[in-house]
């Protein structure tokens, strides 16, 4: 059930982040998020790597694929919502999304040219 606070945490971070400088209140979000993150590692709670790594099924939850030359086939390019693991068991899977190769297509000669 704390996941979810994290969860809002993060997103209230990231807007505040974007939208405003730094102020008093968005400095206590951060600290109430890096204090819920110490709790979870006094219990062995701790996220899954999932940004830039291959995708597995083991651990992420593929939401939808972008289509992407820049990184390898079947790479997870961004994390919607983070994953966690308690004592290396999957609490939660990673939600993400990932990579897909655009497909080239060659345009055969035809018999005009």
């Amino acid at each position: 059930q704390l996941l979810s606070v994290v969860d809002n945490l993060e997103r209230a971070i990231g807007s505040a982040t974007d939208a405003l400088e730094e102020t008093s209140l968005l400095e206590g979000v951060k600290l109430t998020h890096k204090e819920l993150l110490k709790l979870f590692e006094s219990f062995s709670v701790k996220p899954v790597e999932a940004e830039n790594q291959p995708f597995d099924p083991n651990f992420h939850q593929a939401v939808t694929h972008a289509q992407n030359n820049d990184v390898p086939d079947n790479t997870v390019t961004d994390v919607l919502q983070k994953g966690y693991l308690l004592h290396d068991r999957l609490l939660r899977p990673a939600m993400v999304v990932v990579s897909k190769r655009v497909e080239t297509q060659t345009q055969e000669p035809t018999e005009e040219e």
